[in-house]
């Protein structure tokens, strides 16, 4: 399959796990996220280019995510409505948010050279992507407020803000090196094929 087609249908894949998440954390079923994202990952992830590279970024930024959130919730910012989560226990970031960082980590390398040096404007797309979530989140009482408001809002899109940006760094970094390892093999079978009779 052509690199563009894997790259419109796994934009599709990622919009539609962020729906799964939202909405089965709306409706009690906060495990629906990562259902989809695993699926997400077992369709996609075998036509993607740099496989190992790409599953390590989503592990990656799951990471990152499970940790930012999980300070999130400790510290008060935001809390959970009990039906928001499913196995994993308070405070540590819930199943429906960290299904949203794994699918954010799988869709990055799609956007690397639009993001690449553009700093701001991954920044920008950091905070309206987390001002939707959260802030529809809070509106649908899947999240509360308890003791910033719509700052504890904020709170969270700068966050998002500050990170995307400085993983989106991490992205070119390992990227990179794939393509220098890539150049390497090249130039060495190239030499092989000229020392040969």
């Amino acid at each position: 399959m052509k690199p563009r087609t894997v790259g419109i249908i796994s934009t599709a894949a990622f919009i539609i796990t962020s729906i799964a998440s939202y909405q089965g954390a709306m409706r009690g079923m906060p495990w629906l996220g990562a259902a989809f994202f695993a699926l997400e990952l077992l369709i996609l992830l075998p036509l993607m280019t740099g496989k190992r590279q790409r599953l390590t970024l989503v592990l990656f930024v799951g990471a990152i995510g499970l940790v930012l959130d999980t300070v999130l919730i400790a510290a008060g910012i935001y809390a959970l409505e009990g039906t928001a989560r499913w196995i994993i226990p308070a405070p540590v970031s819930p199943e429906w948010v960290l299904a949203l960082w794994l699918n954010f980590g799988l869709i990055m390398p799609n956007y690397m050279s639009m993001m690449r040096g553009r700093h701001i404007i991954s920044a920008i797309v950091g905070f309206v992507y987390a001002f939707m979530v959260y802030g529809g989140a809070a509106r649908n009482d899947i999240i509360t407020l308890p003791n910033y408001g719509m700052t504890g809002i904020a709170i969270i899109a700068i966050a998002w803000a500050v990170l995307v940006p400085l993983l989106y760094v991490f992205v070119d970094r390992i990227y990179q090196k794939q393509m220098a390892v890539k150049g390497e093999e090249h130039e060495h079978n190239e030499s092989g094929k000229q020392v040969k009779p």
